[in-house]
């Protein structure tokens, strides 16, 4: 019968407490119970998530495999390169990996001038726009003066990892991959500045 008493009496106050806090003291509802709710719990969600978060920066800390936005003065060195008339560049990126170290790849998409959500791809040792640029896919090599960058560097393929990364940030998961540009050339033109 105590027993009986005290687990009656223990679910008297807990459905006191819960028409306390629902019901509150001349406000709504919600206002009342969200707070304490928050309040009791950010300490719990807020642990995990930090955890989680510590070893991100890592990553970001190197400029190898992110996307890099393009300094202005190569951008208008690559759009001034670009012989469709009306092809805007837009889009710009770059990616630099410790596969090729010192090799910027370019990606950009190319629209207008009858080229419509293409995407070519370009390297160049600085993105300041004082170093000699390069084709890297027939996209770029098709619709730009710049020469094919396998004829300097053979090993350097439209399929290396850093020339995809940089697609992927210039056009998103769906980019495609991007065929070689030919070894003689995009049109005959200079290959650097």
């Amino acid at each position: 019968m105590l027993q009986f008493r005290r687990v009656k009496f223990a679910a008297t106050a807990i459905v006191l407490t819960v028409a306390l806090v629902t019901g509150g003291c001349g406000g709504g509802s919600s206002k009342s119970s969200a707070p304490p709710a928050a309040s009791t719990q950010a300490p719990a969600t807020t642990a995990p998530p930090a955890a989680t978060t510590a070893p991100a920066p890592a990553p970001s800390a190197s400029p190898r495999n992110t996307c890099l936005d393009v300094p202005a003065p190569l951008m208008r060195r690559l759009q001034s390169h670009v012989v469709l008339t009306g092809g805007r560049l837009s889009h710009v990126q770059a990616v630099t990996t410790k596969a090729f170290p010192g090799i910027y790849f370019i990606s950009a998409r190319v629209d207008g001038g009858g080229a419509k959500n293409l995407v070519a791809t370009w390297a160049t040792q600085r993105l300041g726009g004082n170093a000699p640029v390069y084709a890297v896919d027939g996209n770029a090599a098709l619709v730009s003066l710049y020469g094919g960058v396998r004829a300097k560097i053979p090993e350097l393929h439209a399929t290396v990892p850093g020339a995809y990364k940089s697609r992927v940030c210039a056009a998103g998961p769906d980019a495609p991959q991007g065929e070689d540009a030919p070894i003689g050339g995009g049109g005959g033109a200079p290959a650097t500045k």
